[in-house]
């Protein structure tokens, strides 16, 4: 799970340097973390505000912003409490691995 976690924050920092580059945007240093010499290092060279962790108050609230951050459900701009599933997220839910998982067996 780590390793699917990292992979896919590399991928999203690439695809985001890409469309910088693509739209003729200055390409920002998104890359916070890099791979080094002792494993996974902070990267000094990019900006040097990290994101803050919020306390997860409210579980499901939480899952839900992530999951509006990965593209899977849009949150309600007029509504903060209101969320859909995007196009991404109905595709993700139909072919779902624990479905998988469970019809196996």
């Amino acid at each position: 799970m780590r390793d699917y976690v990292i992979n896919l924050y590399f991928d999203v920092v690439r695809e985001r340097c890409e469309e910088d580059y693509a739209s003729n945007q200055p390409v920002k240093d998104r890359y916070r973390i890099l791979t080094g010499d002792d494993g996974l290092e902070r990267n000094f060279l990019g900006n040097q505000h990290l994101s803050q962790v919020r306390a997860m108050g409210d579980i499901l609230r939480s899952a839900l912003f992530l999951l509006a951050q990965c593209g899977l459900v849009a949150q309600n701009p007029k509504g903060q409490s209101a969320f859909k599933l995007t196009a991404a997220g109905r595709k993700g839910a139909l072919f779902s691995p624990l479905d998988r998982a469970a019809s196996d067996s």
